[in-house]
């Protein structure tokens, strides 16, 4: 009854409270103190690139920026090369504000909380930092914790070795947990121990269930993490987080783009110089999309491109043709990463209690470490716990 109540003030308020599409607008700014507060004397960032999840404009030389806003709204700014956005106790980028009047729906796990009006202005830090051409990127694949004994497993098996990484930053493609977005706080306390901004994708065994339609599948990623679709600059690379997860009502899902992603990546790239190495996060693989030619079409004129993805429990390199929709000069590269969780930490334990996790492919569970030079990449296996001279090449 409670729930019920609870869905109809929900729909309620939705349904009085004038939320036709206005504008909303904000500044970009050097914090210099660091505060992430816009004081005054601190100077606009001309030229940063900030979205709504389908257009995409850069800050004038005042810093100021101003998009469309709907009443379920995600705006991010795009980090640019040379700068960060702050981090909040886990490491996760605060790169955002959700623009939820009503706050989500009522659902089993809680969601974002109203943000009532919009406000006056949504003014996004940035902080300078130096960023080397050269760098290297952590990529988990499927945590998939099912309670905390396998979060546990993700720390002792996988994040302990992580610390002290060389890498500069992390990302996690989806599957963080499995099916229980109230392990969101857990997994993202163990991650932050390895003390990398750490940016996350959203995967089918992280949504909301209840939820009516694809809209609200991952409103409890966004209470977390902020939009599901987003972007980033490191170096000479731009790398491109999409939820290609799509739930119908009955709560099953297919592989699939939406089109505003697709606007956006399309707004988005026509901003991004060529000689940019162009890299897709996403959790299901790009070749399984229904729609994978319509994204395909925005990439294939450029020179420099890579996708990501996790989702099958194996690792495996594929190379993208005409048989597959690709049209562009050379095959694209689709690497499906290791998982962390192998096929869902199963398998005898050993000493220490941490089951084998042997993936669906026979190779063992771990991670990959992606170095960029440039535009150009090179990627490296690592099995959990094995020894630094037990690294296997993976590309």
């Amino acid at each position: 009854m409670k729930h019920l109540l609870l869905t109809f003030l929900y729909l309620a308020l939705l349904g009085t409270t004038a939320y036709a599409q206005t504008h909303a607008s904000g500044t970009v700014f050097n914090d210099i103190n660091k505060n992430r507060v816009l004081d005054r004397g601190e100077p606009p960032l001309a030229g940063v690139c900030v979205s709504n999840g389908r257009e995409v404009v850069r800050t004038g030389k005042d810093g100021r920026w101003t998009l469309p806003s709907g009443d379920d709204t995600g705006f991010f700014v795009i980090k640019p090369a040379g700068y960060m956005t702050p981090v909040n106790a886990d490491m996760i980028p605060q790169h955002y504000y959700m623009h939820k009047p009503a706050g989500s729906p009522p659902l089993e796990v809680a969601g974002v909380a109203p943000t009532g009006k919009l406000p006056t202005s949504i003014d996004f830090p940035l902080w300078p930092q130096q960023e080397e051409n050269k760098f290297t990127a952590l990529v988990f694949g499927d945590t998939q914790a099912r309670g905390m004994k396998e979060v546990n497993y993700i720390t002792h098996d996988v994040v302990e070795e992580c610390i002290g990484t060389e890498a500069t930053l992390g990302i996690s493609l989806g599957d963080i947990v499995a099916d229980d977005p109230n392990l969101f706080q857990e997994i993202n306390q163990s991650i932050a121990q390895i003390g990398i901004p750490w940016y996350n994708v959203f995967g089918n065994h992280d949504f909301n269930r209840g939820a009516r339609d694809d809209r609200h599948t991952d409103e409890t990623f966004e209470r977390y993490y902020g939009p599901s679709t987003y972007a980033f600059e490191y170096g000479q690379v731009v790398f491109i987080s999409l939820k290609n997860v799509y739930f119908n009502p009955e709560g099953k899902y297919r592989a699939h783009f939406t089109e505003q992603q697709l606007d956006f990546v399309r707004n988005y790239l026509a901003l991004v110089p060529n000689d940019r190495l162009v890299v897709l996060v996403m959790h299901a693989p790009i070749v399984s999309c229904d729609n994978r030619k319509e994204l395909f079409d925005i990439l294939k004129a450029r020179p420099y491109t890579l996708s990501i993805a996790g989702h099958t429990h194996t690792m495996a390199h594929v190379f993208a043709d005409e048989k597959l929709d690709w049209h562009g000069p050379r095959p694209h590269h689709h690497f499906i990463n290791a998982t962390v969780c192998g096929s869902w930490w199963c398998g005898i334990r050993d000493e220490t209690g941490i089951p084998h996790a042997t993936m669906n492919d026979g190779a063992p569970n771990g991670y990959s470490l992606l170095t960029f030079d440039g535009n150009s990449y090179s990627i490296r296996f690592k099995a959990a716990r094995r020894l630094p001279d037990e690294h296997l090449p993976a590309g």
